[in-house]
């Protein structure tokens, strides 16, 4: 099956409400995707974006700006103890004395205004997972996430991470399928179990679709 024949609104009851049978798992290929992009420099330089390591003095900045985006976006509402679950998830990420190998990146308008999120949490020495990839409506199609993927799988592969996981809403599976993500089978097992016994998350819970990507192929 080829990456365009996916419908994706289709794919959350597929992959989520049960095992996906192995012959409809879509084969992702990567190719030559968005090669203007390809270069080091920032592209929202251009939007006179400027890019900072996230930090815990912006958390609530950030919190603020990835619930507006799950809202305006997806129509996401969290419960309150979905809140605190994120809340604690961001501290531990954006503090001082985190894991080197970890990779958290904000990006700034000229307002002073946070406009982007680049998030990639290290799991253990050899796994990492993409779990933020946010941008505002108006700095869209700049480049700016394309690039963004490109330097978290650099940055994973300066700390000699091997596998790298995404939980993908199922617009973003086109990107990161460009780069060879393809769909985890024992993650859609996981997160299927998560929302149904988590207490945090039986309800309410975002469509998410669990991809990984092996960097040592």
């Amino acid at each position: 099956m080829s990456i365009s024949a996916i419908r994706f609104s289709s794919l959350p009851n597929r992959f989520l409400n049960g095992s996906p049978p192995a012959g409809q798992l879509p084969t992702f290929t990567p190719d030559n995707f968005a090669p203007q992009f390809a270069g080091s420099a920032f592209p929202g330089r251009k939007a006179g974006l400027t890019l900072h390591e996230g930090r815990l003095k912006d958390l609530d900045e950030i919190l603020s700006f990835f619930y507006r985006i799950e809202q305006e976006d997806y129509g996401q509402e969290y419960t309150p103890a979905q809140q605190d679950y994120l809340k604690t998830y961001y501290e531990n990420l954006l503090k001082t004395n985190r894991n080197p190998m970890d990779y958290t990146r904000i990006a700034r308008n000229p307002a002073g205004e946070i406009v982007a999120l680049s998030f990639m949490k290290a799991t253990d020495a050899k796994t990492a997972t993409i779990d933020t990839i946010y941008m505002a409506p108006q700095y869209r199609g700049l480049g700016i996430g394309d690039w963004m993927v490109k330097q978290q799988l650099k940055h994973a592969k300066k700390y000699g991470i091997k596998m790298v996981l995404a939980n993908a809403r199922p617009v973003s599976v086109y990107l990161l399928a460009k780069y060879g993500f393809e769909i985890d089978r024992e993650g859609i097992r996981q997160y299927r179990d998560m929302t149904r016994n988590h207490p945090d998350f039986k309800s309410k819970m975002p469509y998410m679709i669990p991809l990984k990507l092996d960097l040592t192929v």
